[in-house]
């Protein structure tokens, strides 16, 4: 499968995102634009660590195809990612792979594999490396599974609060709706701060397996890992 090629456009915003300051130069792709490998090249002239060339071209493809996220009353209770892979994985490299998974999410979950795709699977937790029409990617996603009950609870809290304020009912008073309309915004306010900070966090880590996978499958199957690589 030939090497994924940037265009002009692409390899300044590449170059822009890994550097930490200015480096003066400007590279032109021509007409077929530059290969990852070709990229890692430049950004050793003006010393940028290729590593840090794979994030950001990792960065740019999972900001083309990040998946909607899943929320309820606009809180995130799940999410996805998928990037286009360079080749399939080797049984050695999606081993590596594995290790990665497993060490960042601390979780030793279940691979199953077919003759055309391989899973990992931990709960809701999944990673899937399949075949597309055009070559191969990687498919991740998770959702939170008691976030549902936590938020529909609060919404529970809110409408008993409200029922008890325009009802008539005489064991009903004040002070009963003013308790569980509190209840309705601690549970509220509670899922507000942990649930974005969940999906911010599982953002971050799918982002670096899918920055691994592009690095192992930028080189020829099953050569060594570069000088200083991870």
């Amino acid at each position: 499968m030939e090497e994924r090629r940037y265009s002009d456009d692409e390899v300044a915003e590449i170059l822009r995102s890994a550097a930490s300051s200015a480096t003066g130069s400007e590279h032109h792709s021509g007409p077929n634009g530059l290969t990852l490998s070709e990229l890692k090249e430049i950004g050793a002239e003006v010393g940028i660590p290729a590593e840090q060339i794979v994030r950001a071209a990792t960065a740019l493809e999972l900001g083309r195809q990040r998946l909607p996220q899943r929320t309820i009353l606009g809180i995130p209770v799940g999410l996805g990612q998928s990037i286009d892979l360079p080749r399939p994985p080797t049984d050695r490299e999606w081993n590596i792979l594995l290790g990665e998974i497993r060490e960042t999410f601390q979780a030793h979950g279940r691979e199953s594999s077919t003759a055309d795709s391989r899973s990992w699977r931990n709960g809701n937790l999944h990673f899937v490396v399949e075949p597309t029409e055009t070559g191969y990617r990687l498919r991740m996603g998770t959702r939170k599974s008691d976030a549902p009950a936590g938020l529909l609870l609060g919404v529970f809290f809110m409408v008993t609060a409200l029922l008890l304020l325009v009802i008539p009912d005489p064991s009903a008073d004040a002070f009963l709706a003013a308790l569980f309309a509190a209840m309705s915004i601690g549970s509220f306010s509670y899922n507000a701060v942990r649930l974005p900070r969940w999906a911010a966090e599982r953002e971050e880590q799918m982002k670096y397996i899918a920055g691994r996978a592009i690095e192992l499958l930028g080189r020829p199957p099953d050569d060594p890992p570069e000088e200083g690589a991870r």
